[in-house]
């Protein structure tokens, strides 16, 4: 009988570790729409990275070495978020997608219109997150909340 009941409760074990794997699963898994939002999210940080370099190249080359580097420091913040949204999705068993980056703008007529591209720029990866957040709000995700809530800190 013991073999008996030692074969039965390893089954019982197998088939608790199977339940709480797909527990598990269920709970960090991410809403399509959530997905998507993110996935474009992440492509939109990648690209405000990129566009940083494209000024501070631009700085470079009118030999404004500590404007070049602030916009170097902004590429890299935004690289970091985008970086921060992929592992999000990644813990959360979410499938990243990442899209084309479009080709950076590295002239511009002047200093003054770099620094209105960048505002621009900000005001639109803002308002982009604020979307996010809204959406996680409407489908109740709260994990989601609390990710973006660093985003709407910063």
């Amino acid at each position: 009988m013991t073999g008996d009941w030692s074969s039965t409760a390893s089954v019982l074990n197998w088939a608790q570790r199977q339940a709480l794997s797909l527990l598990e699963e269920l709970i960090t898994m991410l809403n399509s729409r959530i997905e998507v939002a993110i996935n474009k999210q992440i492509n939109l940080e990648f690209s405000a990275s990129y566009t940083y370099l494209g000024m501070a190249l631009y700085m470079d080359a009118e030999h404004l070495s500590g404007f070049a580097s602030w916009m170097v420091a902004q590429s890299d913040e935004e690289r970091t978020h985008a970086r921060r949204l992929l592992r999000y999705m990644l813990d959360r068993n979410g499938n990243v997608d990442l899209d084309s980056i479009p080709r950076p703008k590295v002239d511009y007529s002047s200093i003054k219109e770099v620094f209105e591209a960048s505002l621009e720029q900000e005001k639109n990866n803002t308002h982009s997150i604020n979307e996010l957040y809204a959406l996680a709000n409407e489908l109740d995700d709260y994990a989601t909340q609390a990710h973006l809530k660093w985003f709407l800190d910063e």
